[in-house]
């Protein structure tokens, strides 16, 4: 029993510092300016956001997936000046915003395949798959503008 308490603390600790991790990135991708004129986010920059949402997934923390996933999309909307939208800008967001999405349906669909699967995992999966699919609906412009309104 002696043993398990300083794992148990160990453990503790651990954790605590991923979440301070996990915040600071938030800070940082919140304050991502685009790379270039033409361009949104450059190979960095999506590293960072990349590593943001697996530390929030490895945390089970919906609410820094969401604030991510609210960044990238303000960033997709076009600002509107005297009822003209400016041409959108050449970028990979589009693909890195594909990419990020068609990976955590592969995790959902792995975890709810595997009968070793942590049941926390599968029921975060499971909780996450509507914000998915807004994300998907506002990313293709469907009439998901009601569950965004969330995010």
């Amino acid at each position: 029993m002696t043993e398990e308490v300083p794992t148990f603390s160990e453990a503790l600790r651990v954790q605590q510092q991923v979440h301070l991790l996990l915040n600071h990135l938030i800070a940082v991708v919140h304050g991502l300016e685009p790379a270039t004129s033409e361009s949104l986010f450059g190979p960095s920059e999506e590293a960072l956001i990349c590593w943001t949402l697996i530390v929030a997934i490895l945390q089970l923390n919906k609410e820094a997936i969401i604030n991510v996933f609210s960044l990238l999309l303000r960033k997709t909307d076009p600002v509107i000046i005297d009822g003209i939208a400016p041409p959108a800008p050449p970028s990979i967001l589009p693909l890195l915003l594909r990419r990020i999405l068609s990976g955590i349906e592969a995790l959902e669909r792995s975890l709810s395949t595997n009968s070793q699967a942590n049941p926390e995992y599968s029921a975060f999966f499971t909780d996450l798959k509507p914000t998915i699919w807004c994300v998907w609906a506002k990313f293709h412009n469907f009439s998901g503008s009601i569950c965004i309104k969330k995010l």
